[in-house]
């Protein structure tokens, strides 16, 4: 699913999510949510001129609709934890909580 928000006749923002059917062997993981179908948000820009506007959580209030009609019990998505942006935006604006994190550790060759 996309969704694109324009004002006149500027993009000012878009987001990309995904349904995510129940994993075939979900009764044998410890993850519950994992049994159910799911959203996940690949990816939420807005335009610099157009944030603060109220244009990202219109996205996401929709992209939250739209996973509802589908059946879906839980929207997720990745950010960068240290981004004065985002974070604020999702724990907030939009009342999501952190379900855990992602580390990495770059190699080199």
């Amino acid at each position: 699913m996309v969704y694109v928000a324009s004002v006149e006749q500027d993009v000012a923002g878009f987001v990309s999510a995904v349904l995510n059917p129940p994993e075939p062997d979900a009764q044998w993981e410890l993850i519950r949510h994992l049994g159910q179908r799911r959203v996940f948000v690949e990816v939420l820009v807005v335009a610099e001129p157009y944030r603060r506007r109220g244009i990202g959580t219109a996205l996401m209030n929709e992209t939250e609709r739209w996973a509802r009609r589908q059946g879906a019990t839980s929207v997720s998505l990745r950010t960068n934890l240290r981004s004065p942006l985002s974070v604020p935006f999702y724990e907030e604006r939009m009342g999501y909580t952190r379900d855990g994190a992602v580390f990495r550790k770059r190699l080199r060759s």
